[in-house]
């Protein structure tokens, strides 16, 4: 069973990492994301370790920007629960528009952002990630 609780930085470090995310590891700061404690971020357990971190950045009043890291230790199963606990989270916000960005290359990415009711913007965005690689980016405005 997934269970969640409010996400702290350290979380992270516990994280065993997507591979379509790994490349950001030598980018991630565990002072840094402290930043990113608070009422908008989450941390999912499964058996008491994170397999899922995600939340939400404020960019202004109406506008968000979503964010998650992602573990590779879950099973298809455990995916089921973990996207509709996200998409229960992701309904409860109150923002008009919420942005993500999802690897090119990563395909169960763009399959997830649609699954969760956003939109391609940007197909691609060249040169996005510190190592070069490109992202799209998604939206999900309310009306």
């Amino acid at each position: 069973m997934i269970s969640f609780l409010p996400f702290k930085a350290e979380h992270i470090a516990r994280l065993n990492l997507q591979p379509a995310q790994e490349h950001l590891r030598p980018y991630i700061k565990i002072d840094e994301l402290k930043s990113l404690e608070g009422d908008t971020a989450f941390t999912l357990l499964k058996e008491g370790k994170p397999v899922l971190c995600g939340g939400v950045t404020p960019l202004w009043e109406q506008r968000g920007l979503m964010w998650s890291f992602v573990g590779d230790d879950m099973t298809k199963r455990d995916f089921v629960e973990i996207h509709y606990l996200v998409k229960y989270y992701i309904n409860t916000l109150e923002y008009k528009r919420l942005e993500m960005y999802v690897d090119v290359d990563f395909k169960n990415g763009h399959r997830w952002a649609k699954a969760l009711g956003f939109e391609v913007e940007a197909p691609c965005m060249a040169a996005f990630h510190p190592n070069g690689t490109a992202s799209a980016m998604y939206s999900r405005v309310r009306a």
